[in-house]
C-alpha cells in the first residue's frame, strides 16, 4: 500500500507541476500531441512494423525551436514525467521487464509463420512418408485372405473387394499432411515465443535509458536485474540510467571512474563532459568537470562537425568548458563576477584575453562554492 502511494504521488507531483507553470497554449499543445504518439509508439512498439519510436532524451528537445526558446524565457521546468502517465509507465516497466500482452504474443506469432509458412510446409512433408499405393495393396491382400477363408470354393478377386476396401481404408492424404504440419507450426510457435522472451531477442537499451530520464522508482529494480543481461542491455547504458536518478551505488561510481587529478587534467586527458553535465548533473560532477578549465587541449571536434566548428578547433578546450558550466548554472553572483551578468556566452572564433581571465574566475569561483551552485534544468 505504501508503494502505490508514493508511485501515485511522484505521478501527482509531475501533473501538479505542469498545472502551476501555467503552460503556454501552444506548448501545451505540443506536450499533449507527443504524449498521444509516444503512447501509440508504447503500444504498437513491438506490433506494427511502421511505428515510430518514443522519443529518449531532454523533453525540451522534442519541441519546436521556437517553443523551446520560449519556455527557456519563461523558466517552464520541462520534464518527461509530464508526457508519462500511470498506464504508460506500467508499459514500460512491461518493455523493460521484456514481457509480452496476449495479443502482441498472438500477432507476433501469427505474422512469424506467415512469414515462414512454405519452409514449414516442406518440414511437414519431411515426416509424411506414406504410400497409399503399398496401404491399399496390403489392405486389399488382408480382405483377400479373410474373404478366401470365409468362402473358400468361390473367393475371388474383384473389383467388389476394391471397392470395400477403399471403404475401410478411408484414406486421406490432405488430412494427415495438415495434422503433421499443425504439429510442425505448433512447436515452432512454442519456439519462437521462448526466443521473445528469453535474453537474446532484441536490444532494451533505448527503453533502459528512457527510464532513467523519467526518473520513477518503479523502474530502479529492473534496471538493476538488466545489468545481468547483456543481451538485451547495453551496461554502459543501464548504469547511466542509474546515475542519472542518483541510484546507488553507480552515481557514486560512475563520478569515481570519471574523475581525475589536476595533474591528468593538464597533461591533457579528454574526456565525456556530458558524464557531468547530462548524467550525473550535481554539485560533485560540476566542480570535477570545473578542473578542465586547466586543460590545454583543444576544443573536441568530431566527424560530425560542420565547417563553421571546424573553425574553432584552435581554441583550447577550457573555454568550451568555460561556456559550458557558465550556460548550465544560475547563480547570479557568478555571472556578474565573470561577464558582467550576462545571461549566456558562447565561445567566438577569435579569443581575447578576457576570455583568459573569465576562465582564472570562474575557476576560482566554483572552488569556493562548491555546495552552492543553482544547477538550471535546461542543460546546455
Amino acid at each position: 500500500m505504501k508503494n502505490i502511494f508514493s508511485i501515485t504521488l511522484i505521478y501527482v507531483a509531475f501533473t501538479l507541476n505542469s498545472l502551476c507553470q501555467q503552460m503556454p497554449d501552444d506548448i501545451q499543445a505540443t506536450l499533449n500531441k507527443l504524449k498521444a504518439e509516444t503512447r501509440t509508439s508504447l503500444d504498437d512498439n513491438r506490433t506494427n512494423r511502421n511505428t515510430r519510436g518514443f522519443h529518449v532524451g531532454l523533453i525540451q528537445w522534442a519541441l519546436p525551436d521556437e517553443q523551446r526558446k520560449k519556455a527557456e524565457q519563461l523558466n517552464l521546468k520541462l520534464d518527461m514525467g509530464m508526457i508519462y502517465d500511470n498506464s504508460m509507465r506500467n508499459r514500460l516497466l512491461q518493455l523493460l521487464k521484456n514481457e509480452y500482452r496476449t495479443d502482441e504474443l498472438d500477432t507476433l506469432t501469427k505474422r512469424y509463420l506467415a512469414d515462414s509458412k512454405y519452409a514449414y510446409e516442406y518440414e511437414a512433408l519431411k515426416y509424411c512418408k506414406f504410400d497409399t499405393m503399398k496401404l491399399f495393396k496390403n489392405s486389399l491382400d488382408s480382405f483377400y485372405n479373410e474373404e478366401k477363408l470365409k468362402k473358400p470354393k468361390d473367393y475371388g478377386y474383384t473389383y467388389f473387394y476394391n471397392y470395400d476396401v477403399f471403404k475401410i481404408l478411408k484414406l486421406d492424404t490432405t488430412e494427415i499432411f495438415k495434422q503433421v504440419l499443425d504439429s510442425v507450426m505448433t512447436k515452432e510457435k512454442e519456439n519462437f515465443i521462448y526466443d521473445l522472451k528469453s535474453d537474446n531477442y532484441r536490444d532494451l537499451s533505448s527503453t533502459a535509458e528512457l527510464c532513467g530520464y523519467i526518473n520513477d522508482k518503479r523502474f530502479i529494480q529492473p534496471l538493476i536485474e538488466a545489468l545481468n543481461k547483456p543481451n538485451n542491455f547495453r551496461r554502459e547504458v543501464v548504469i547511466k540510467a542509474l546515475a542519472r536518478m542518483k541510484v546507488e551505488p553507480y552515481y557514486t561510481n560512475l563520478l569515481k571512474n570519471n574523475i581525475h587529478t589536476l595533474s591528468e587534467v593538464i597533461s591533457g586527458i579528454s574526456i565525456d563532459y556530458t558524464i557531468f553535465t547530462d548524467v550525473l548533473r550535481s554539485q560533485e560532477s560540476f566542480l570535477e568537470l570545473s578542473k578542465y578549465m586547466k586543460s590545454n587541449i583543444p576544443c573536441i571536434v568530431t566527424s560530425e562537425s560542420t565547417e563553421e566548428e571546424l573553425k574553432r578547433h584552435g581554441n583550447e578546450f577550457k573555454f568550451c568548458i568555460l561556456q559550458i558550466i557558465y550556460n548550465n548554472l544560475d547563480n547570479a553572483d557568478m555571472k556578474t563576477l565573470v561577464w558582467n551578468g550576462a545571461d549566456k556566452i558562447y565561445v567566438p572564433y577569435d579569443i581575447t584575453p578576457e576570455w583568459d581571465a573569465a576562465v582564472d574566475k570562474l575557476y576560482n569561483w566554483m572552488q569556493k562554492n562548491y555546495g552552492k551552485y543553482k544547477i538550471n534544468w535546461y542543460h546546455y
